[in-house]
């Protein structure tokens, strides 16, 4: 962004956006008045939508910031106000100077009269997490070992009200309940299929739910990690929060491992163990961790199956699915007798 920028006009929105961070949208009203705008797209969101606000200020000061937009057909949907208002409190109360390397949070805008709920965000330059990059995953399972040795040290930090989705016994009941519904509309034979597998899946609710809970992302996906290279070092950063919860904090290596290879996942697993380490007094056992992240990776086959939306291919991806969810029950009972 430079002097030549084009002066676009704000439109009202805008206008209640930057009146909220104490930004006057007018020119040659005081010192903090912006004298040129500019807003481009940014392909963070999956469901949001995510803009860049660029702004010129008065005085030459440059300001670059992140909107979230939940946008009128988002927040129809049940789950997404309950959304907001958690991503909301995660980057205001919980992260907030907590050290951790995330976008800083600069404040929102809620309209429930025009549909209008914003988040407003650091902008951080990087691109999301890709697979050619395998070294990076190791960095971002290293990164998550940080957060989530911050939060189980200082549990405290946890009980301030923040709306955290909790990862209890009904948790993981719902979304197999949710994923048995999918299975048979879809075909009775493949609910029949999957009947030991979520036989298997019941009798390992109790251990996904076990154990001292801390902070977790609730979707730790490449689409949710920032990689920022810098002149020494890379920094990783996670973006939307929406889902945040308490619950294992092996829930989110899990998920952000998905689809790596074996050699990539246990680079990782040691990438984040020595974190822990390094953090916690009592080192996690090793074999109880690769079990409870075979445990979460059959969840999250079971989340993705709940989620399968209608249509002419939905059984073919649904048997893929399946062929997941199989391979990784067969492999946690094989763990299970290996104790």
């Amino acid at each position: 962004m430079d002097h030549r920028m084009e002066s676009l006009r704000p439109s009202q929105s805008c206008k209640e956006l930057l009146r909220k961070l104490d930004i006057d949208s007018e020119e040659g009203s005081g010192r903090r008045s912006v004298v040129a705008v500019r807003q481009r797209p940014l392909g963070w969101g999956h469901r949001s939508r995510f803009e860049v606000l660029q702004l010129l200020l008065k005085g030459g000061q440059k300001v670059s910031l992140v909107v979230k937009d939940f946008g009128t057909t988002e927040m129809r949907t049940p789950e997404a106000a309950p959304r907001y208002t958690r991503e909301r409190s995660v980057y205001g109360r919980l992260l907030a100077g907590s050290g951790i390397d995330t976008p800083r949070y600069h404040g929102s805008l809620c309209n429930p009269a025009q549909s209008r709920y914003l988040l407003v965000l650091e902008y951080v330059a990087g691109e999301r997490l890709h697979w050619r990059d395998a070294h990076h995953f190791e960095l971002a399972a290293a990164w998550l070992g940080k957060m989530q040795a911050l939060f189980s040290l200082y549990p405290e930090k946890l009980a301030n009200g923040v709306p955290l989705v909790r990862h209890d016994a009904r948790f993981f009941q719902v979304w197999a309940a949710r994923a048995h519904a999918t299975a048979t509309r879809i075909s009775t034979n493949l609910e029949r299929r999957l009947a030991n597998v979520f036989a298997t899946y019941q009798g390992l609710i109790e251990d996904m739910a076990a154990g001292p809970p801390t902070l977790v992302h609730g979707g730790f996906r490449r689409r949710h990690v920032l990689i920022s290279p810098g002149d020494d070092s890379v920094r990783v950063r996670t973006v939307d929060w929406g889902r945040a919860g308490l619950g294992s904090p092996l829930f989110d290596l899990a998920s952000i491992s998905e689809g790596c290879t074996r050699p990539t996942r246990e680079r990782m697993f040691y990438a984040y163990r020595d974190v822990l380490v390094r953090r916690v007094a009592q080192p996690p056992d090793g074999w109880q961790m690769r079990r409870l992240l075979t445990c979460f990776r059959l969840h999250n086959t079971f989340a993705t199956l709940a989620q399968l939306a209608a249509g002419p291919h939905a059984e073919r991806a649904a048997t893929r699915i399946a062929e997941s969810a199989e391979r990784l029950a067969r492999q946690v009972r094989e763990e299970a007798f290996d104790e």
